[in-house]
């Protein structure tokens, strides 16, 4: 089965047009976070602007619970590549719907 594996990628300063989907950022080719929703917007928000990142990967997904899905799945394969641990800037492991 094929699924989102982050075929995008793009600066930081890139225009995204509203995409939505899952994205992480990462830095010096090392992911310090796995997100999802409409990615410039979160790219741009005012709690972001201190965060170390020179690449943005994302796939677009539109369906909110999808989005979900996903962002569940690679941040519990990151969890499970690195002994439990979360990308640096992620507070939680993602939610369910």
């Amino acid at each position: 089965q094929l699924h989102p594996t982050f075929e995008h990628t793009v600066e930081p300063t890139a225009d995204l047009k509203n995409l939505r989907g899952i994205y992480r950022y990462k830095n010096n080719d090392l992911i310090v976070y796995i997100g999802k929703g409409v990615i410039e917007s979160r790219i741009n928000a005012p709690q972001r602007a201190k965060w170390v990142y020179d690449t943005i990967e994302y796939s677009v997904i539109n369906d909110p619970a999808k989005q979900f899905e996903w962002e569940n799945f690679w941040i519990k394969r990151y969890k499970d590549e690195n002994e439990g641990k979360l990308p640096f800037y992620n507070q939680n492991s993602g939610r369910s719907h």
